[in-house]
C-alpha cells in the first residue's frame, strides 16, 4: 500500500510544471484601452454619487399643494430648528386633526451643538422636501455632518416597533464626552 502511495506521490510531483507565460519571461496580456475604458467609467461614475445622503419616502399615501396636512407639515418642518435647540437636539410631536394631523421625530447626534444642530435640521427638512414634495410619510438622515434624522408619518409612530428601514450612523472621528 506504501508503494502504491509512494509511486503515486512522486510520478504526480514530477508532472508539476510552471505556467508557460512565467517561464518565458514576458509580461501577461492586457487588452486594448477601448476594453478597459468601460470599466474605468464605470468606478468612477460610481465614486462620483453621494451615498451617504439617504430619504425614503413611503408610498402611505398623498395629498394635494391646497390640503391642511401639507400647511401642517410646513409649520412643524419650519419650526423644527427652534425646538430642538431648546430640547437637546431632540423632537416628537404632532400638529393637526383627524386626517390632517402630523406626526414628527426628529434628532441631531448627541455631540453636536445648538449651532450646528440647526443648521443640520434645516438642511435635512429642505433635502426632504424636495425629494418627498406629497407624501404623508418620509424620513431623512441628512447630507450635513454631523447627520441628523426627521421623519413624518401620518400616523403615529412612537411606541411602535418598526424593522424597516434600518439606519446605521458611522462615527469616523472622535466623540467628546463630557
Amino acid at each position: 500500500m506504501t508503494s502504491i502511495v509512494n509511486d503515486y506521490v512522486s510520478s504526480s510531483t514530477k508532472e508539476l510544471k510552471q505556467p508557460a507565460t512565467a517561464m518565458s519571461g514576458q509580461p501577461p496580456s492586457f487588452p486594448p484601452l477601448f476594453l478597459r475604458l468601460p470599466t474605468v467609467l464605470l468606478c468612477l461614475h460610481i465614486l462620483a454619487f453621494d451615498l451617504s445622503n439617504v430619504e425614503h419616502c413611503y408610498d402611505m399615501g398623498n395629498f394635494t399643494a391646497a390640503s391642511r396636512y401639507l400647511k401642517n407639515r410646513e409649520l412643524v418642518i419650519s419650526s423644527l430648528p427652534c425646538f430642538m435647540a431648546s430640547n437637546g437636539g431632540f423632537f416628537t410631536g404632532n400638529v393637526g386633526n383627524g386626517s390632517d394631523v402630523i406626526y414628527m421625530l426628529s434628532f441631531c447626534r448627541g455631540d453636536s451643538s445648538n449651532h450646528t444642530c440647526m443648521r443640520c435640521i434645516s438642511v435635512t427638512a429642505e433635502d426632504l422636501i424636495i425629494k418627498c414634495p406629497n407624501q404623508k410619510a418620509a424620513y431623512s438622515k441628512g447630507t450635513y455632518n454631523p447627520p441628523s434624522f426627521i421623519r413624518y408619518s401620518d400616523s403615529p409612530m412612537y411606541g411602535m416597533k418598526k424593522t424597516f428601514p434600518t439606519l446605521k450612523f458611522y462615527c469616523t472621528g472622535d466623540i467628546p464626552m463630557d
